[in-house]
């Protein structure tokens, strides 16, 4: 029995695996397109784009450098307590992300990092 596959099959298994993603996904939005929410299940749903967000930002700040960094040397940490401030103020998303990334490019600019 060979381990190999062919493009056919690989391509008959890409399809078929998308194609179950779909219907899954689709399946939750047509369930919730059906029925009322309760205030309560608002509530908890509306915390899930922050919390999914911070999951993928957050690891990829404190770890930079292959390990915990909260030092000040740590460009991206102070790229995001700048961000915050400017997301609490303004609370505009082209404002946070301008301003983030201008703060992260002038810190890596004018003190290389050192890794």
């Amino acid at each position: 029995m060979s381990a190999e596959i062919g493009a056919a099959e690989l391509y008959a298994v890409i399809a078929i695996v998308g194609l179950g993603t779909y219907l899954i996904r689709l399946s939750f939005i047509y369930w919730f397109s059906k029925k009322e929410l309760s205030s309560e299940y608002k509530l908890v749903f509306s915390f899930i784009p922050a919390a999914t967000l911070s999951a993928i930002v957050f690891p990829a700040v404190l770890n930079y450098g292959g390990s915990l960094n909260v030092s000040l040397d740590n460009h991206r940490l102070l790229a995001i307590v700048v961000a915050v401030l400017v997301a609490w103020k303004t609370k505009s998303t082209l404002a946070v992300l301008g301003v983030g990334m201008s703060a992260l490019w002038l810190l890596d600019y004018f003190f290389p990092p050192v890794l």
